[in-house]
């Protein structure tokens, strides 16, 4: 039986991604700001392998670090599946890139050390995310100056056994690592690879493996072909940004820096003096402008999985065909019986939230405490006694 459900939803996106939208959403009891994750059921037919790798990935490591975006709850409606997280309110890392043009080194260090801090907890408990993107990597707050970031979507993440190998081509195009285009089998080097492309990009503001057609881009990724370029946007950037980044592109995994090499790596000390002044870049500029779209141009998602059959033209924009496979979740029409039993979610089945076009009420708490972690999914679903296992949700 449906229950009501105890999130208000705003009209106001948070963001999108591929098969998503983000809302800030609010908890009636507490009033509590959040960021529910949409998913049309209609849409991710067939692809519920990836949404519920995300869920148990979430669930493994979301909780205990601050710098990996928190699972708050998850419900699902007849139409709808929603993955409530804490909210990031100061935006994606790629938005504040693309509006500044670039960013200080100082800033730059300070952001790779928080994301360095979540990729060393990640591997540590045998997690590749699969996915690192500027769009991936969120700031908790609005702060002009506030570097502390929060990674998110896992959605691509695997849990790698010792020795293992993940194979097939999933990601971002522009930040995928050579080893996964030549099909040799990757493993959490890859994640390193991605934290190379994204220091690059923040110091420049374009991406290091910028062509014209995604052969080109291929190529040049399996070949580590790029350049400091033009140099009047690279004056400003210290020899060891420069040599972090080279630390980080190896296309030999095996020479890569590790998460332990990283840390003591002189881009990453907070005590080195960054002495060369900081070049300013104009955002208005017809080459920053055509840099801005060639990038938006490379961010499109590519992803080759077992169970979908995923198409991506970026030449008309994007469009998925997705197979007809038969769902793992509870979806429309006569699976919706005992949906909230037969969902692989095991998420609250609630009638749709209350919709309202934004929220007046002021926030409570920008950001989620993370001292009790019992403050979580089962806290606010109304179930009976004895019908959900709370071990279940906490691994």
């Amino acid at each position: 039986m449906e229950q009501p459900c105890k999130y208000i939803l705003s009209k106001h996106k948070l963001g999108d991604g591929t098969f998503s939208g983000v809302f800030e959403c609010k908890n009636k009891l507490t009033g509590q700001h959040y960021a529910a994750k949409m998913y049309k059921k209609s849409l991710v037919y067939g692809l519920e392998s990836m949404l519920q790798n995300e869920f148990l990935v979430l669930k493994k490591i979301s909780m205990n670090h601050d710098n990996i975006l928190k699972l708050i709850d998850h419900f699902e409606t007849a139409s709808e599946l929603y993955l409530v997280t804490e909210i990031a309110y100061g935006g994606e890392l790629f938005d504040k890139i693309t509006r500044s043009g670039h960013l200080e080194e100082s800033q730059s260090s300070a952001i790779t050390q928080s994301l360095m801090n979540a990729i060393s907890y990640l591997h540590a408990n045998n997690i590749v995310h699969n996915d690192l993107k500027a769009e991936n990597i969120l700031f908790r707050s609005r702060k002009k100056d506030s570097m502390n970031v929060l990674v998110a979507d896992f959605g691509l993440a695997r849990i790698l056994h010792p020795e293992e190998k993940l194979t097939g081509v999933r990601g971002t195009l522009s930040y995928i690592a050579p080893e996964v285009l030549n099909g040799s089998g990757y493993d959490f080097a890859i994640d390193i690879w991605s934290v190379g492309v994204i220091v690059y990009f923040m110091l420049c503001g374009y991406m290091p493996f910028d062509c014209e057609t995604d052969e080109e881009t291929k190529s040049a990724i399996l070949a580590g072909d790029y350049m400091y370029e033009p140099p009047e946007y690279w004056s400003h950037v210290s020899p060891e940004a420069k040599d972090f980044i080279d630390c980080c592109l190896k296309t030999d995994p095996s020479e890569r820096l590790t998460v332990d090499s990283a840390s003591i790596h002189p881009f990453l000390n907070p005590l080195r003096a960054i002495s060369k002044p900081v070049l300013k870049v104009s955002s208005s500029t017809d080459l920053h402008e055509s840099l801005k779209a060639a990038i938006m141009h490379l961010h499109l998602p590519i992803q080759s999985a077992p169970g979908a059959n995923l198409s991506v033209e970026r030449s008309t924009g994007t469009s998925h065909t997705v197979s007809t496979v038969s769902s793992k979740l509870s979806l429309l029409g006569s699976s919706r019986t005992n949906a909230s039993y037969d969902s692989k979610l095991d998420g609250a089945c609630c009638d749709s939230p209350d919709i309202v076009s934004r929220f007046t009420t002021p926030v409570i708490s920008n950001v989620v405490s993370r001292s009790h972690s019992t403050n979580n999914i089962l806290d606010y679903i109304d179930t009976p006694p004895g019908d959900i296992d709370s071990a279940k949700f906490y691994i």
